[in-house]
Order: C-alpha cells, then structure tokens, then sequence
C-alpha cells in the first residue's frame, strides 16, 4: 500500500483519494487549564447536600454564570470566595448592599448590574399589583424585609400598596398582626400620608419615587 500526502486536505493511497485522519490532538488554544485553582462547589442543602472540587477553567469554560461568580467584585462578597454555594436559599437570604458612595464608584460594574436588577425586581412587582384590588400579601413583606435594609425602595413600594390598597376587615387584621415589626411601624406611616394626600396610587403613575 503505497501512501503519499502532500499536506493537503486530501491523501492518496494506491491511487485512490482519501481524507486524512483528524489529528486527536486538541489545539492549544482549546485545551483546559488543569493547573490552575481548585473551587469548591456545594449543591442542594442538608442531607442531600454534595460538594465537589472543580477546576475554574472547567467550571468557566462555557458558563456565563461562572464567569461572573469568580470575579472579584463578586467572590468577595462570599465569606470564602473560593467556595460557591448552589443551594437554593442562596440568592434570597443574602441582604441587598447598599451604594458605598465613600469607597465606591458608581461606574463599577457590579452596582450597575445589581441597580438595574433592582429595577427590574420593582418595576416588575408594580406591573403585577397595577391593576389589582389587594395589597400585598404576608409572605411579600416577610420576604422583603428579611432581604432589605431600612428605608429601601422595595420597602416604600410595598408598604404604599399597602397603605393604598387595604381595608378594614376581619381576614386583614389578621394579615396585619403576622407583618415583620418593622413593617408595622412603616405602614402606619405610610397610613397617615395617605389619610393627608391624593390616594392615587403613586407607583402607577411612575417608578421616581422608588429610585
């Protein structure tokens, strides 16, 4: 069997064309980094939880999510920044930060993307309570205030619903005594502006106020 090739991208072999066997090697430029660091990363929680050390390269080779989370701006906001937990109550029991106008800079990339989330998160929860004749439920502000700091605008959004949309009834007095202490204090002051100004919902108009 006679073989000649003459670095084209086809062979000859006993005067017959073929192509040539696809070279196993992976190209440099496509190959993971082994070498680097070791990440820790949990999943689920409890019994049911795993752990399990992946190389970053790997982990970040086709995940956007991942690019992210190792970032800097990101991993030290983690207690240790090379472990990433997956579990489900991590995105909800961490409370939002609010703008360091000392040490920080409104044109880091990180508080752009959590100020646009924020909006995002608002303006949708107004779409949903636009037309609708109740206020927000208990299990609304138990989530918000467990994940806000005072004085947030998702805590002024959510007790002027409130204070706009409640009445007095029995099944509401009831709603009333399970709200967070402080969002009693808030919707009672909440109450009192509305009692002096125009009961126009506020939110309906615009979203200024909460920004």
């Amino acid at each position: 069997m006679d073989y000649y090739s003459d670095e084209s991208a086809v062979v000859s072999v006993n005067n017959q064309n073929f192509m040539p066997p696809k070279n196993p090697r992976v190209p440099l430029s496509e190959a993971l980094d082994l070498s680097d660091k070791l990440l820790k990363v949990k999943a689920d929680q409890g019994n049911d939880a795993v752990t399990m050390y992946m190389h970053q390269d790997v982990l970040i080779r086709n995940s956007e999510y991942f690019k992210r989370v190792i970032k800097p701006g990101w991993a030290n906001l983690r207690e240790d920044p090379d472990v990433i937990d997956m579990g489900p109550t991590h995105s909800v029991e961490e409370t939002l930060r609010d703008f360091d106008s000392e040490h920080g800079t409104k044109s880091d990339s990180i508080w752009i993307d959590l100020a646009t989330y924020k909006r995002c998160v608002l303006h949708s929860y107004a779409a949903v309570q636009r037309d609708a004749p109740d206020s927000p439920c208990v299990e609304a502000f138990v989530i918000i205030y467990d994940g806000t700091p005072e004085g947030s605008p998702a805590r002024r959004l959510l007790v002027d619903m409130y204070a706009y949309g409640a009445w007095d009834s029995g099944d509401r007095s009831r709603e009333l005594d399970l709200l967070p202490h402080e969002a009693l204090g808030d919707v009672m002051r909440a109450n009192i502006k509305v009692r002096r100004e125009n009961p126009a919902r506020a939110w309906t108009d615009g979203m200024e106020a909460y920004e």
